[in-house]
Formats: structure tokens, sequence, C-alpha cells
């Protein structure tokens, strides 16, 4: 599950067809899967299309769905066969949440609508182990907001849904797979008060514990930005400015079912930083807008490899693999994807209009 800290730029004339890159996941070989809204800027509804990038050529896989302009959200994530789940806004004004199954080929095993609360936003998918599927989205009305979970099975079959986590305030989350007891965990930093806070929930789904951290101190007047999430743990990156210029600006903090490290985070001499997501043993990281990069770090964000790119695109989604870095941005007139190997540099890019 990846996203910016801050919106990409879209730098198109009026009128003009647009695209913003959503989430990027890797396909079967070198391959990737790309979600991207296609919208133009005088429509006020928008288009989520699904391609499949092999051999550095992409091809529209599927149309996602088709919503308010402002309300398209996509979810990916890589199948072990090569295929993919995808987890899209649906409905007008985003009322519920499309969960598929793609396979290798790009053909639709099944699909499963889930709505909340009135408004539905996915915010994370996780590979169950046995070809199933879990689901985490946001839902709120005018009244109440919270995390809803689902599992599904290999076959498209609901076994379980939980409202995890009812909260009065937005939040950002992250989702992770809680050690080896079959349990898994959703978590929230909650913007208006500075609390962290974790559920774990059972096999069946059930909430077995919460865990809140109250305020984090010496965060002054920092808020949080994004989340993100690994086996070792959970992640949440905090600025003191509204759009950050460099990594040097976060604070990260890390918890794993409670416990709290924090620390000041600096990639320099690499700038503009728009994405930091966690993996095991560190980060991966991606920013820039006129010279982007991607890199690679430890856990104390020394940077391990890092790739710049000579086409200026606004890095919007990354994944990566055993060796490799995804990632997706918007660029004028359409959007670009590259998949980076280290040692190697790119091994496939391309820009592409929507």
């Amino acid at each position: 599950m990846n996203r910016s800290l801050y919106p990409a730029l879209l730098m198109l004339a009026a009128g003009a067809a647009m695209g913003r890159v959503l989430d990027i996941c890797p396909a079967s070989g070198s391959g990737a899967w790309l979600s991207v809204q296609n919208v133009t800027e005088l429509e006020e509804i928008s288009t989520t299309c699904l391609f499949l990038i092999v051999d550095g050529v992409a091809v529209l896989a599927d149309t996602l769905g088709t919503v308010r302009s402002d309300a398209a959200h996509c979810r990916l994530l890589h199948r072990e066969d090569g295929g993919c789940f995808t987890a899209t806004s649906t409905g007008e004004g985003y009322t519920a949440v499309s969960l598929r199954a793609y396979g290798p080929d790009g053909s639709v095993e099944w699909e499963l609508c889930e709505d909340g609360m009135c408004y539905d936003t996915p915010q994370g998918l996780l590979n169950t182990g046995d070809g199933g599927v879990l689901m985490m989205w946001d839902s709120w009305s005018a009244t109440d907001r919270g995390l809803w979970v689902v599992r599904v099975n290999r076959e498209g079959g609901q076994v379980w849904k939980t409202f995890a986590l009812p909260t009065a305030h937005p939040f950002y989350t992250a989702f992770c797979r809680a050690g080896d007891d079959g349990c898994f965990v959703a978590a929230a930093t909650v913007a208006a008060s500075g609390d962290w806070v974790t559920v774990t929930l059972d096999s069946n789904g059930d909430p077995c514990e919460y865990v809140s951290t109250g305020v984090i101190e010496n965060l002054g007047g920092c808020a949080p930005m994004t989340a993100g999430a690994s086996d070792e743990g959970i992640v949440s990156l905090w600025s003191d400015t509204p759009v950050p210029e460099s990594l040097d600006e976060l604070v990260v903090i890390m918890s794993d079912r409670g416990s709290i490290e924090s620390g000041w985070f600096s990639l320099d001499p690499l700038s503009g930083a728009g994405l930091l997501e966690r993996v095991d043993g560190g980060f991966i990281a991606a920013g820039g807008e006129d010279t982007p990069w991607v890199c690679t770090t430890g856990m104390t964000g020394t940077v391990t490899w890092h790739h710049r790119f000579e086409t200026a695109f606004v890095p919007a989604a990354i994944d990566s693999g055993e060796g490799f870095i995804l990632v997706a941005g918007d660029c004028e007139s359409g959007f670009f994807a590259a998949r980076v190997e280290e040692g190697v540099g790119e091994v496939w890019s391309l820009r592409q209009n929507p």
C-alpha cells in the first residue's frame, strides 16, 4: 500500500486528458501492474484504469470504476501467480469499495463489493498466505468514521468482516501481519489529537487488543503525513511543514504493538522527498521532480543505494521486491513508470498518455 506526502502535480492545459498515478505493484517476470486516474480537467467524473506493463510496454487491462474526480482511490497488491488484487472506490460519491482478483493475463477471476457507513476509501491490502486477501478501508458519514477490515478467500467469498477502529477524527493508516499467531494489525495516526492507535484482530477478525500511545511527546506542531507497515512494525511520518522539501524535515515514528521509537530522518543530499515506505530492514524512498530519484536505506536512514532519473516526473507510487524498486508518477501529458534494480539501473521505463 503506497501513498504520496503531497498531491501529485498535474501539469496540463485546461480540458486536456490527465493521468494521475494511484498505485503500482509487481506482475509476472519484470512486469508491473499500474492504476491511473484518467480525467479531463473540465469533467467532474473520472475513470480509474488498470494497466499491465510487460517488457516496458503498458497495455490497458481493465476499467476499475468511475467516480467523482476528487474521490478516485485505488490500492494494488501482487499475487504469487503474477496476478493482482485491486481495491477501488466506486459508486456515486464513492459509497462502496470494489475488491477484484486479476489473473496474470489480466482476466477478472472474481469481484466483491463492500460498504461501511457512507463514503468509503480503500487503505490497504494484505495477502493471507492461502491465496486470499485482507482489505482495510476508511469509511465515514456525517456523524461517524472508522476502519473496516474484511477477509476474503481465494474464491472471492467473505470469511469475516469487522468494524475494527471507530474514530471521530481524520487519520492515516497502515496494515501489517502481527507475528506468527495468525493475527493482523490495523493502525491509525489521528491527526486531530496526535494519538497513535493500533488494534489487533485475531484469526476470526475479532478485535482482541487495543493500544493507544496518547499524545506523542516532543513533536510540537508536527502532524502525521502518511503511514506504512511491514512484519517488523508500523511507521508513521510526521512533518512540521505542510509540504516538506526534504526528508530531514520529517520525524519517523516506529511502533511495534505499542512500543514507540522516534528520530529525525535525513537523506541528504537527496531532497524533495514525496514517498517513504517501510520494508524489512529499512525503507524505500522516492522524491524530486526535475531530477527524481529512488533509494533504499537502513533503519537509521543511511542510503544503501539510489538511482536518479533523466525524465522529469513527480513520484506518486512505489513498491519493491528483492533487489528492485518500482516507481511511477505524474509527468506532463501523462504518466511515467520504471523498474530499477540495484547495480543495474533502469531495466525498463516508459512515458505514456493515459
